[in-house]
């Protein structure tokens, strides 16, 4: 496990800053699958999945850390609606492929795709206490959340 996911792993108190309430219904149109990406142990896709207004839509989670994915499944477990996959979605599509690609949720499944937080900690990954840019791959690895983001979704997602 990541050494910053462990706390997330073994804390029973969760902070949710997130809500999936009925403001969010008119972006959830058609009723189609649903993606989570960088779901971490987030509660969003159990919230979103009791919604009266998402019946029988599934929602995919999708984390790179197969640990945290596999704390979710058993968490979750019974509710036939919520997958969880292990990918890693900051990899340029292109990338992905062969031993890569097994876990990577299908190219044009989804009418919506909710990213919570990924994008903004991956920006934030490379950026110093002052804002300043100190390197690394944060640039490529938000690229790929948002190219793999519009890869997912279905034409007019």
């Amino acid at each position: 496990v990541q050494p910053h996911l462990r706390h997330a792993l073994n804390n029973t108190t969760k902070f949710e800053s997130a809500h999936a309430n009925e403001s969010l219904q008119p972006k959830f149109s058609p009723p189609s699958p649903v993606c989570v990406v960088g779901c971490g142990t987030s509660l969003l896709s159990e919230r979103l999945v009791d919604c009266s207004w998402m019946a029988r839509r599934e929602v995919w989670s999708v984390d790179y850390d197969e640990a945290v994915v596999l704390h979710m499944k058993n968490r979750t477990t019974g509710n036939g609606r919520l997958k969880w996959m292990t990918a890693d979605l900051s990899l340029i599509p292109d990338d992905i492929s062969g031993e890569k690609a097994v876990g990577v949720p299908p190219a044009g499944k989804f009418a919506v795709v909710v990213d919570k937080g990924t994008l903004d900690a991956m920006v934030c990954e490379g950026l110093g206490a002052g804002g300043e840019q100190t390197g690394g791959s944060s640039a490529a690895a938000s690229a790929g959340i948002l190219l793999n983001c519009a890869r997912l979704l279905q034409p007019g997602g």
